[in-house]
C-alpha cells in the first residue's frame, strides 16, 4: 500500500518548527563568564603616568597595580589577568580612534572598551623608518615587543 501525501503544508510546517527549534539559544554556553577589570574603591599610591581621554575620563598608571580607569561610575582596575602585558605603567596615550595605548616593559598593550590586548611590533627595514601623521611613540624598554 502506498501512503500518499495529499497536503504536504503540515509536514512542512512541523519539520520547519523541529529543525528550527534547537537552533535557538538565549546565550552563548561555549563561553565561560568572565568579569573584565575590577571595580575598586580607591587609586594606587604610587602613579607613575596619568591621561585623560577623549570622554573626560582619567587613567592612572601605577608601578606594578596595573591601569586604574576613573569613570563616571566609578574606579575600575586592569591588570596582566585581563591583558595588559605587565602590571607596570610607564605612559599612556590615546590614538584618534579612542583607544588607549600603555607603554608597559612587557610592551604595548591597548584597550579598546571590551578588551585589552597586547600589540606585536613590526619592525621595519631601516630605509623604512618615518613618523606618520597619527603614529604614536612610546619610551620602550629595549625588547622586540617593547616599543
Amino acid at each position: 500500500m502506498l501512503y500518499g501525501m495529499t497536503n504536504p503544508i503540515p509536514f512542512f510546517i512541523l519539520f520547519l518548527s523541529v529543525s528550527c527549534s534547537s537552533q535557538l539559544q538565549s546565550e552563548n554556553t561555549d563561553w565561560p563568564d568572565r568579569s573584565f577589570g575590577q571595580t575598586v574603591d580607591s587609586l594606587p599610591s604610587s602613579v607613575w603616568a596619568l591621561f585623560e581621554d577623549q570622554n573626560g575620563h582619567f587613567w592612572f598608571g601605577s608601578n606594578g597595580q596595573g591601569v586604574f580607569h576613573q569613570h563616571d561610575s566609578g574606579i575600575t582596575q586592569y591588570t596582566v589577568v585581563d591583558g595588559l602585558a605587565s602590571n607596570q605603567i610607564r605612559g599612556i596615550k590615546g590614538d584618534d580612534q579612542g583607544r588607549v595605548l600603555f607603554d608597559t616593559p612587557g610592551g604595548v598593550s591597548m584597550f579598546n572598551s571590551d578588551r585589552i590586548t597586547t600589540l606585536m611590533a613590526k619592525l621595519p627595514s631601516e630605509s623604512q623608518w618615518m613618523l606618520g601623521e597619527n603614529d604614536l611613540w612610546f619610551q620602550g624598554s629595549g625588547n622586540i615587543n617593547g616599543t
